[in-house]
C-alpha cells in the first residue's frame, strides 16, 4: 500500500517564447493586403507558463492544464483594406528531444507529459503543427493585430517511479512567417 503523502509532485512546464527565434521565410509571400500598396509585416510572440500543479500518481485520470501563445503582427506599407500575416507556430521537444514523448525532469527523475493542439488531446503540438493568421483593417499608418493560441497539456496518471520534487521542462516557441 502506498502512502499518498509521498505521491505529490509539483509539475511545471515553462513554455518560453523566444522573440529571436522568429524566422522570416518571405515577408511578402505571407503578408497580404486587400488595400493599396505593398504591405510589409513583422511578428512577435509571447507565451504563458503551463503548470500542472501538484501531481499524484495515485489519481486514476490524467492531469491537464493549459497555457497560451500570442502572436502579434505589425503592418505597414499599404493603405485601406485589410492586411493579413499568415504563419505557423512550432513547439520544441524540450528535455526529451522528441515531440512524440516529452518529459519533465527533477534531477534524474522524470514525469511524462505532452502538449496538444486541442482539448481532445488527439494531435501533439510539434514542429509547424499549427497554422494561423492575424489581420488588421484600417486607413493610413501602422496597424497591429494579435491572435492567441491555447496549448493543452496532459500528464498521464500512474507514474509511480518519480520522486517528490519540482519537475520542469523548457519549450521553445517558434513562429515562422
Amino acid at each position: 500500500m502506498r502512502n499518498d503523502a509521498f505521491n505529490y509532485y509539483s509539475a511545471l512546464i515553462w513554455v518560453a517564447g523566444l522573440i529571436g527565434a522568429l524566422a522570416a521565410t518571405s515577408a511578402h509571400a505571407s503578408c497580404t493586403s486587400t488595400g493599396l500598396g505593398t504591405p510589409t509585416c513583422s511578428a512577435s510572440i509571447s507565451a504563458t507558463a503551463l503548470s500542472f500543479g501538484n501531481y499524484s500518481a495515485a489519481t486514476t485520470s490524467a492531469t491537464t492544464s493549459t497555457g497560451t501563445i500570442t502572436v502579434s503582427a505589425t503592418f505597414s506599407g499599404s493603405v485601406f483594406g485589410t492586411s493579413t500575416l499568415s504563419y505557423t507556430v512550432s513547439l520544441s521537444a524540450g528535455n526529451s528531444g522528441t515531440t512524440t514523448s516529452r518529459y519533465m525532469s527533477y534531477g534524474s527523475y522524470t514525469l511524462n507529459y505532452n502538449l496538444y493542439t486541442s482539448s481532445t488531446y488527439g494531435t501533439v503540438w510539434a514542429t509547424s503543427t499549427v497554422s494561423g493568421s492575424a489581420s488588421a483593417s484600417g486607413g493610413f499608418g501602422t496597424r497591429t493585430a494579435s491572435t492567441t493560441h491555447t496549448v493543452y497539456g496532459r500528464l498521464p496518471a500512474g507514474q509511480y517511479t518519480a520522486a517528490p520534487g519540482s519537475y520542469t521542462d523548457t519549450i521553445t516557441v517558434t513562429v515562422t512567417y
